[in-house]
Order: structure tokens, then C-alpha cells, then sequence
């Protein structure tokens, strides 16, 4: 069985999960959610990949783009 890798924004979040006893990793990614200002068209999907794939790799796979 896999092992889960619970990601989550804020402190407070990965605490309870912790807390909870829920099985898996659980790491706070302080900036995951923050693209900045938020313009028409942006971010594209060329930018929305390339998160994606760093994403991914930065975890060993335990993300994807689907």
C-alpha cells in the first residue's frame, strides 16, 4: 500500500492533520496556492503545466496533472 502525502497551505491545517492521527505525511507548503495577481488569460496553460510538473516532480510523483 502507498503511502499518502497530505499537502496543505497552512500551519494551522497541517497541525490538525496531524492531529488527527490520519495516516501519511503531512508537509506545509507555505506558498503552493499563490500565483500572484490575477489578470485575463493568466495564468495560461503553459504555466499552469509547468506548476504542474514541478509539482510532480517536487513530490516524486505524488501529484499529477489530471
Amino acid at each position: 500500500m502507498k503511502r499518502a502525502l497530505h499537502i496543505t497551505s497552512g500551519d494551522i491545517a497541517g497541525n490538525n492533520l496531524v492531529k488527527s492521527k490520519i495516516p501519511g505525511e503531512v508537509f506545509v507548503w507555505h506558498d503552493i496556492l499563490y500565483n500572484g495577481p490575477r489578470k485575463p488569460g493568466w495564468p495560461d496553460k503553459i504555466t499552469l503545466d509547468a506548476q504542474a510538473n514541478f509539482l510532480e516532480d517536487s513530490t516524486g510523483g505524488g501529484l499529477s496533472k489530471k
